[in-house]
């Protein structure tokens, strides 16, 4: 039987009688030591590419296994085999390679020291369309697609997107003139109301922690969504489909006296028919604010004989301009308002001044005090 493969040759000499159509047998019409190099040619090609040698050829299959006679099966050209995971999962005809070792396994792609080194994916019209580029000189790593480069990590970390020179950790560069482009979308493809998806900031070593950072969030409400801006895991504020802002925690105080009519030189007690919002109180007779900011601050009371006055203290002493003087008579509304500059823990009093009294009745007063920025 003709020879015509390596399989099909034997590690024995003596055994290798014939190669293609020529008889190599003893006493053929080849002179004797021709026969003899070529069967002993032949055996060392079975021992070089034979099973259970570091190189395996079979020609049947067109297969060339590395450390292994038995190369994966489907469409695998090559297969490097460090040691057996005894792999069980089937291998699929798109696999031309496999590098396997029974434990971490890697290809090392090596370059020049000034050089790049890539990994190149293409099509029969264009060989490297797509690429993974690692260049040596700027230890950077880049994406390439279509021929273009569309991502770069530096060698600092950074990733660009549209950009080779990324100037923070994170960016995304595109040039859309005349038109918002969308550079980041983030999906829930719930639709439920309250479902939605956050993007959450955190100042802590803690990557769980809510207590230390702040977040933005589109939150489904029926068939619309509201932004949502949150703060140590809290609603701070919130923008409507329609456009509305709502600031739930919002610092606000109003309050009312109910009690005897009041007459001058005292400071209106704080104890009926109000409310606090955002950290605010309203101890001591008097409204606390929790934050440095701008504060609309005023009151509506009714006088009770002609004369009355109110005046609008901070931190105990009185604010330009904010006392009222009761027109004449009895059941004249006395009122005032003002911006106040605040810092945090100042606070608020309201005292009658002057020369006549104001009416206990919680429904003829009102004190109040919000922070509008």
């Amino acid at each position: 039987m003709a020879k015509d493969k390596l399989t099909e040759y034997d590690a024995t000499a003596a055994n290798n009688t014939v190669v293609g159509d020529v008889n190599l047998a003893e006493n053929s019409a080849l002179p004797s030591d021709m026969n003899n190099a070529v069967r002993e040619l032949m055996s060392h090609q079975k021992e070089a590419f034979g099973s259970g040698t570091p190189l395996y050829v079979d020609q049947t299959n067109n297969r060339v296994g590395v450390g292994t006679a038995a190369p994966a099966t489907a469409g695998v050209g090559l297969h490097v085999q460090t040691s057996s995971t005894s792999i069980s999962d089937t291998v699929t005809a798109d696999v031309q390679a496999i590098f396997e070792r029974n434990g971490n396994a890697g290809i090392a792609i090596v370059s020049g020291a000034s050089s790049v080194g890539s990994l190149k994916f293409g099509a029969p019209g264009d060989v490297d369309g797509g690429r993974i580029v690692y260049s040596q000189s700027e230890d950077s790593m880049r994406f390439l697609t279509a021929d273009q480069e569309r991502i770069r990590i530096t060698s600092t970390g950074r990733l660009g997107v549209g950009t080779s020179a990324p100037a923070h950790n994170v960016e995304i560069v595109a040039t859309n003139a005349g038109s918002v482009n969308d550079s980041l979308q983030i999906r829930n493809n719930a639709t439920s109301t309250g479902t939605g998806s956050r993007i959450r900031f955190i100042n802590s070593t803690d990557k769980n922690s809510d207590a230390n950072g702040a977040s933005i969030a589109s939150v489904r409400n029926g068939n619309d969504n509201d932004l949502v801006f949150e703060t140590e895991n809290s609603e701070a504020m919130r923008i409507l489909s329609t456009g509305h802002v709502l600031m739930p925690f919002q610092p606000v105080a109003a309050v009312s006296y109910s009690g005897s009519d009041i007459s001058p030189t005292t400071v209106i007690p704080l104890n009926s028919g109000g409310f606090t919002r955002g950290a605010m109180t309203t101890s001591s007779d008097r409204i606390t604010v929790p934050v440095a900011g701008a504060y609309f601050v005023g009151f509506h009371h009714l006088g009770a004989t002609s004369g009355a006055q109110i005046q609008i203290r901070v931190n105990g002493s009185a604010v330009a301009g904010g006392q009222t003087q009761e027109a004449s008579g009895g059941n004249d509304n006395v009122s005032a308002q003002d911006i106040l500059n605040l810092s945090a823990n100042d606070y608020i009093e309201f005292a009658v001044v002057s020369n006549g009294s104001i009416h206990g009745n919680a429904n003829f007063n009102r004190m109040y005090a919000y922070l509008i920025g």
